[in-house]
C-alpha cells in the first residue's frame, strides 16, 4: 500500500503493482527522462513509479505502446487508483496485446474516473490527468519528463 500527501487530504493508494523506483536520466544536453526495466512489469499491464514524492503509473498497452500519466486527480489533486476490479487484463496469444476493457483510474475522494490512458470519463474532474510522452527500447521504457 501506499499513502500519497497530495491535495485536499492523505489518500491510501490500494494499488496490486509495485512501487518502482526509478533512475532519472539526462538524454542529449538536457532532456529529462526516467527509466524503467521492462522486467518490472512482471507481466502486470500497469506499473507504479515513485519520483521525488510523486507517482507515474505506467500502463502497458502491447510491447512499443506505454502510457505514462501523472497519480493526481485534475479535480482537487487526491491521489488516483488504478482500478482492476471489474475484470483482470486479457492477454491476446497473437500479437502481445493487453486489453484494458474495465481498467481505468478512480479518485476515491470525489469519484472522478479517467481511462488507462487519463482521460476524464466521469467528473467531478473535467481536465484528463497529466501525461508524459513515453519511449522505449529493448530493455527500457523511458517517461519522458521535459
Amino acid at each position: 500500500s501506499l499513502t500519497l500527501l497530495v491535495g485536499c487530504k492523505s489518500v491510501s493508494g490500494k494499488t496490486s503493482a509495485p512501487l518502482y523506483q526509478a533512475k532519472e536520466i539526462i538524454i542529449g544536453k538536457s532532456q529529462k527522462v526516467l527509466q524503467v526495466a521492462r522486467s518490472a512489469f512482471r507481466g502486470n499491464p500497469d506499473l507504479s513509479v515513485a519520483f521525488k514524492g510523486k507517482v507515474i503509473g505506467l500502463v502497458k498497452f502491447n510491447e512499443n505502446t506505454y502510457v505514462a500519466s501523472l497519480l493526481v486527480c485534475s479535480h482537487r489533486g487526491c491521489g488516483v487508483e488504478f482500478n482492476k476490479s471489474n475484470g483482470s487484463a486479457e492477454t491476446s496469444t497473437k500479437a502481445s496485446n493487453i486489453s484494458l476493457g474495465n481498467h481505468y483510474y478512480i479518485c476515491p475522494c470525489h469519484g472522478a474516473k479517467f481511462t488507462a490512458k487519463g482521460v476524464v470519463t466521469q467528473g467531478p474532474a473535467v481536465e484528463n490527468l497529466t501525461t508524459f510522452i513515453t519511449s522505449s527500447d529493448d530493455n527500457f521504457v523511458y517517461i519522458h519528463l521535459s
